[in-house]
């Protein structure tokens, strides 16, 4: 119920009157539910996945673009702008996903690499280990998340996966206080 609420939102908001709003909406899921919903409600949507060891484009992220086939492989996250964000206030023209532990092969989806995911303790250290987070997560995306409020569906505390993830994209004093 979830992913289909978040999939037919924009559509719900112009149908009430207001301004039909897309969103960034990141994951560290490794089924495509969001994906799926979001091809039942006919409603665009273009995905950056990070690629795990052993894929083509290891330690990058790619991006989907909503109706092409081939993957944009990210070389330069400071210098890449392909995502559907304009404007100095970074607002979303199609709802992008960010899958930042990879996801699995499902060709329905557009996903064709095998074993990209990211999963084990080691993985995380060469995710997350030496590099800033402007040097593998695109800018825009990068921009988005650090002036954006956030909401955080389906977590728990405990996921430090997630946490790491945080604290690597907002370093030093956390948005609002948040630790």
């Amino acid at each position: 119920p979830v992913t289909r609420y978040l999939a037919r939102l924009p559509r719900r908001l112009e149908e009430l009157g207001l301004e039909r709003r897309h969103q960034m909406i990141v994951t560290s899921k490794f089924d495509v539910a969001l994906e799926q919903a979001f091809l039942e409600a006919k409603e665009p949507f273009d995905v950056a996945i990070y690629m795990a060891p052993g894929t083509e484009h290891a330690g990058r992220f790619v991006h989907l673009k909503w109706g092409e086939v081939d993957p944009q492989p990210i070389l330069a996250p400071n210098e890449y702008d392909g995502f559907p964000i304009v404007g100095d206030d970074g607002e979303l023209t199609r709802t992008v996903i960010v899958r930042i532990n990879g996801a699995i092969d499902n060709p329905d989806i557009g996903y064709r690499w095998k074993n990209n995911y990211v999963i084990t303790e080691d993985h995380y250290i060469d995710y997350l280990g030496g590099r800033p987070a402007e040097e593998v997560v695109p800018m825009q995306i990068l921009a988005k998340l650090r002036q954006s409020s956030c909401l955080f569906l389906g977590y728990a505390l405990a996921d430090w996966r997630l946490r790491v993830f945080l604290h690597w994209i907002w370093p030093g004093e956390r948005p609002n206080g948040a630790t």
